[in-house]
């Protein structure tokens, strides 16, 4: 729960941040191993993929702008078995194209996307959370459980 924020960071506290849970962290061993894994793949300079390419402030913008990893998180949520049989996958397909056609026939027209009002509350929260981090009135751990409770919270809400 306390990770998933550390990508709304500037690149340069990431480091610090894993510093700091790692030394909060249980003493399970596979903290350890995943800790390592964190630190080796995403935290340093030096890294396979260093912060400087994914952490970022928290915005009122999407939460990807990359429209190929928002499409294939759509894509697979459509399906509920591991191999779906060729019927359903076209029915998805043809639902998908009928929803992007929508939607380019939108932006033609000039019509804003409309934002869920949720949604929008949430992206405020995220806002004046970092506003107080970086103001100094909330610590980076505080911050940690703050966003990992409210990240936690709409994951559930998505579920049900």
């Amino acid at each position: 729960m306390l990770f998933h924020p550390i990508v709304l960071y500037i690149c340069n506290w990431v480091g610090e941040t894993v510093q700091e849970l790692e030394e909060t962290r249980p003493e399970a061993q596979e903290y350890q191993v995943f800790l390592d894994y964190v630190k080796k793949t995403y935290s340093s300079p030096n890294s396979t993929f260093p912060p400087c390419v994914w952490a970022s402030v928290p915005t009122m913008e999407p939460a990807t702008t990359n429209g190929a990893e928002a499409f294939h998180c759509d894509f697979n949520s459509q399906f509920c078995a591991a191999h779906p049989n060729i019927f359903s996958s076209i029915s998805i397909l043809l639902e998908i194209q009928a929803q992007t056609y929508v939607k380019m026939n939108s932006i033609a027209a000039g019509e804003r996307n409309y934002v869920e009002p949720k949604r929008l509350e949430i992206k405020q929260r995220r806002m004046r959370a970092w506003a107080e981090v970086v103001n100094g009135e909330r610590s980076v751990m505080s911050y940690c459980l703050y966003m990992g409770s409210l990240n936690a919270a709409m994951q559930k809400k998505k579920r049900v």
